[in-house]
C-alpha cells in the first residue's frame, strides 16, 4: 500500500515537471521563456555607391597620377641650356612659345625670330620644324588620353591629324601624328611626342621632343624656355 502511494505521488510530481518545462520536438525536456521573443534578422548595412569617375580631367585638374600643371603664358627658349637643336631654332634670334591653357585644352604656338631657314626646313619655322607637320594652325589637345582625329588640309589633298595629351605623373606628354598621301599616291606618316614639365617654382619649361616619321626617325631634342 506505501509502495502504491510512492509510485503516485512520484508519477504526479514527474506530470509536473513535464507541465512546467515542456516537451522538446526531439524528446528531449527544454525550459521555457515564455517572455521571450524572437529577435528579427539583421539588416545588412547598404555600401556606398563607388565615386564616380572622371576620364576628361585635365592639366588644371586631379587627373591620376598628375597634379595640376600650369603652362599658359609665354615662354622664351633658353639655348644655352637646350640640347639637340634644329639648324633653324639654334640660328635664331629668339624662339618663344605661347602657351594656351583653358580647362582641359591646350595649344602651343612657335615663333622664330632672324636667323635663316635651311633648304626644306620650311620659312615658317614653327612647330612644323619637329615632325613636318604642313598644317597652318598649332593643334588644340584635349588632356583626356584619348586619341582625338581630324582632317586636314596636304597641299592638294587631304590627310589625317591625330593627337593625345595625357598627364604621367608631373609630365604632360602631347603626341601628334600626321598621316597624309604625296602625288605619287606614297603614305607618309610622321609622329611627334613632346613630354612638358616645369621646374624652378613653375619659372622653367622644359620639352623632350622625338620625332618617328616615314624616312627615320630624327635626333631627339631638349628645349628648355623660361617664363616671360
Amino acid at each position: 500500500m506505501s509502495y502504491q502511494r510512492c509510485s503516485l505521488a512520484h508519477a504526479a510530481l514527474l506530470a509536473l515537471v513535464v507541465f512546467a518545462i515542456g516537451p522538446n520536438p526531439n524528446g528531449i525536456a527544454q525550459a521555457q521563456n515564455p517572455s521571450a521573443t524572437p529577435k528579427p534578422p539583421a539588416t545588412p548595412t547598404p555600401k556606398p555607391p563607388p565615386a564616380p569617375s572622371d576620364p576628361d580631367t585635365g592639366p588644371t585638374g586631379p587627373q591620376p597620377g598628375g597634379p595640376e600643371l600650369k603652362l599658359a603664358g609665354t615662354w622664351r627658349l633658353d639655348k644655352s641650356l637646350s640640347q639637340g637643336l634644329i639648324a633653324r631654332l639654334q640660328g635664331a634670334d629668339e624662339v618663344t612659345w605661347t602657351i594656351t591653357q583653358e580647362g582641359q585644352t591646350i595649344s602651343i604656338s612657335q615663333k622664330v625670330l632672324g636667323g635663316q631657314s635651311p633648304a626644306g626646313a620650311g620659312g615658317g619655322g614653327g612647330m612644323a620644324a619637329y615632325g613636318r607637320d604642313p598644317t597652318s594652325s598649332p593643334p588644340t589637345y584635349t588632356v583626356n588620353g584619348r586619341e582625338a582625329v581630324t582632317d586636314v588640309p596636304f597641299g592638294q589633298s587631304m590627310g589625317k591629324l591625330t593627337t593625345k595629351a595625357t598627364m604621367i605623373g608631373n609630365t604632360l606628354e602631347l603626341m601628334r601624328k600626321t598621316t597624309f598621301l604625296t602625288p605619287d599616291g606614297t603614305e607618309r606618316v610622321s609622329t611627334t611626342t613632346q613630354q612638358l614639365s616645369l621646374s624652378d617654382g613653375g619659372k622653367t619649361l622644359t620639352a623632350k621632343i622625338h620625332t618617328e616619321s616615314s624616312r627615320g626617325p630624327l635626333p631627339d631634342s631638349t628645349l628648355v624656355f623660361k617664363k616671360q
